[in-house]
């Protein structure tokens, strides 16, 4: 499960973060996880529950937004939603496509005292 690492690594920068900003509990933390970038939300939520516990993080609301993929065709210039990374465009059936959105794997927001 690479969510496990993920998660770990995303948590050392929220807590490095926090520290710098004099934070001594952490409410919220926004996270952006494409529909293409490989990371299961439900393992990510799983893992930070257990991650979390015994520091500041503990308890804090773990918000994932999950980012559909999508690719501009480069032939009759639209954009339109994609399930894989090398799509065909629906309008003229194209492959000049370049993917837009959906690999997306960061933290986007964390909110504290």
């Amino acid at each position: 499960m690479h969510e496990a690492a993920i998660v770990e690594s995303a948590l050392e920068l929220i807590l490095a973060k926090a520290e710098e900003h004099h934070l001594t509990k952490i409410k919220r933390i926004t996270a952006k996880v494409g529909e293409l970038s490989g990371a299961l939300p439900d393992a990510m939520q799983f893992v930070f529950q257990n991650a979390s516990q015994g520091t500041i993080a503990e308890g804090s609301d773990f918000i994932i937004e999950q980012v559909e993929a999508t690719a501009s065709c480069g032939s009759c210039d639209i954009t339109f939603p994609i399930r894989y990374s090398h799509p065909v465009c629906p309008s003229c059936g194209g492959l000049d496509n370049q993917v837009l959105t959906g690999y997306e794997l960061y933290i986007d927001t964390m909110e504290g005292d």
